[in-house]
Formats: C-alpha cells, sequence, structure tokens
C-alpha cells in the first residue's frame, strides 16, 4: 500500500447518497488492470456481488454494460468462466423470468459454438437442436447427441446443401 490507499481492516465503507447523482465515481487512468477488481476465496455458498432491492424500477434497468469502442478487434463485452471440469454442476448463465415477457432477447446472431452441445429445449429437456458438420442439422428427442437408424425416441436430420444435395430425413 502506498500513502494514497484508503485501507479499511475489518470494517464496511456505507456511501448513503441522498440526492438524485451518482453515489461512487471512479476515474481510473488503468489500461491493462480491471476498474474494480472483488477478491474473496473464503466465499463458498453466499453471493459474491448482490445488486439488491430495486423493486421501483420501472423503465430503468439494475445494469448497463455500454461499449461504444470503434475498435474492430475481437473481444468479448461480457464473458462468464467456469474454470474447472469437475464443476460440472455449475450453470454458467441462469435466468429465471417469472414474467411472460421473454427471457432473452438477441437483436444479433447467437452462436453455439460446439460440435457435440446444441440448443435444449424444455423444462425436462424435452428436445435438442445441434449441428456436427457444415450443412447438418439435428432435432433430436432428449440430449441425444449421436441419432441412429435404430433409435426409438425419434430424431430428424437436415443436411442444407447446394438445390440438388439437400435433404430431410425423419427417423
Amino acid at each position: 500500500t502506498s500513502e494514497d490507499d484508503l485501507v479499511l481492516n475489518d470494517a464496511t465503507l456505507k456511501i448513503d447518497q441522498d440526492d438524485n447523482a451518482y453515489g461512487l465515481v471512479i476515474d481510473s487512468e488503468a489500461t491493462t488492470e480491471a476498474l474494480i477488481l472483488f477478491s474473496d476465496s473464503q466465499i463458498t455458498t453466499g453471493t459474491a456481488l448482490y445488486v439488491a432491492d430495486n423493486d421501483a424500477l420501472t423503465t430503468g434497468k439494475v445494469a448497463n454494460f455500454h461499449s461504444a469502442s470503434s475498435h474492430t478487434g475481437t473481444r468479448n463485452l461480457v464473458e462468464i468462466t467456469n474454470d474447472h471440469a469437475s464443476a460440472t454442476g455449475t450453470t454458467a448463465l441462469y435466468i429465471k423470468q417469472d414474467s411472460t415477457g421473454p427471457a432473452l432477447t438477441s437483436t444479433g446472431e447467437i452462436l453455439i459454438d460446439s460440435d457435440t452441445d446444441g440448443l435444449v429445449l424444455g423444462a425436462d429437456q424435452d428436445a435438442t437442436i445441434y449441428s456436427d458438420a457444415v450443412g447438418d442439422i439435428y432435432f433430436v428427442s432428449g440430449q441425444d447427441y449421436t441419432p441412429a437408424g435404430a433409435d426409438t425416441e425419434g430424431w430428424i436430420k437436415m443436411d442444407i446443401g447446394t438445390s440438388a444435395e439437400s435433404w430431410l430425413g425423419i427417423y
């Protein structure tokens, strides 16, 4: 730490903003480091970042992630990483929508970048849509990623190629 650092040991920093203005503004000159770092290797069942009690919202947002960068390099504006292969019970992003409005809306392309996983539909994982090769699209019952002619569950395969090569198989 330096003499410019604010250090709170065994203390809570509380900001009570009573005006119609930002409660916390951070002006950082960092170019390669995070603006805010939450690091807690001790948390086990708690929540590391909790934004709560926004019950007065009408047309506002709980969070807004905005970038107006014109740089054409590849980047992820928001990234969620489950970085341990053994954490098989982890859902990387869970959306619960209690209203009748859509839980997810996209105005751009949605990409599932996998030859072994697909878009699973239904509360009981009733059906899956996936592709394992260019132009091949499977619609399967459940999560059967290896459909074969002897399957009793039922599946559909579409092979989309040139107009003379396209076909649809229902099994």
